[in-house]
C-alpha cells in the first residue's frame, strides 16, 4: 500500500479517501480530553482574608475548598503572611485507640472501625501499629 500526500490511499489503481473528520469536529474540544484546571489567583485582600480565616479556626483543607485553590497554595499564602501553622493533632485519644483495637481484634474490619471513630482507615492502621496490634492481611491478598 502506498500513501499519497494528498490524504488519499492508492491501492491497485483504486483511489480511497481518508476521512479525517470535518473541520467543525476538529475545532471543538473532545469530551474525553481532560480539561486543565483554571488557575485561581488571590488578590492581596483575598489573601489577607484567607489568613484571617485560618487564624479564626478554619483548616487548610476547608480554606482550599472555600477559595477553590490547592492546599499547598493555602500554605504558601499563610507562610507569606507569617502565620504560624497549628500543630497536627492526634485524631484518636489513647482510650479511643484502645477501644478501636479491641473492636478490630474482635473481627471488625479496618474500614468498619474507622467509620465508627470517624477517621480514615489509614489513620486507624497507624494507631493500631502504634498500639502493637498486628493488622490482618486483606481478604484475597497474600500476607506481607
Amino acid at each position: 500500500m502506498r500513501v499519497d500526500l494528498r490524504r488519499h490511499y492508492v491501492n491497485s489503481g483504486k483511489l480511497l479517501t481518508l476521512e479525517l473528520g470535518s473541520p467543525e469536529s476538529r475545532s471543538q474540544p473532545r469530551d474525553s480530553k481532560p480539561r486543565r484546571q483554571r488557575q485561581r489567583r488571590l488578590t492581596t485582600k483575598e489573601s489577607n482574608k484567607l489568613a484571617d480565616q485560618y487564624r479564626s479556626g478554619l483548616t487548610v483543607r476547608q480554606l482550599a475548598a472555600k477559595w477553590g485553590i490547592h492546599r499547598t497554595t493555602v500554605l504558601r499564602h499563610l507562610e507569606r503572611h507569617g502565620v504560624e501553622r497549628r500543630p497536627n493533632r492526634r485524631k484518636l485519644t489513647d482510650a479511643s485507640a484502645n477501644q478501636a483495637a479491641q473492636l478490630y481484634c474482635k473481627g471488625q474490619s479496618l474500614s468498619q472501625v474507622a467509620r465508627q471513630f470517624d477517621v480514615n482507615p489509614t489513620t486507624l492502621r497507624n494507631e493500631l501499629d502504634r498500639a502493637g496490634v498486628t493488622v490482618r492481611s486483606r481478604r484475597g491478598w497474600a500476607p506481607t
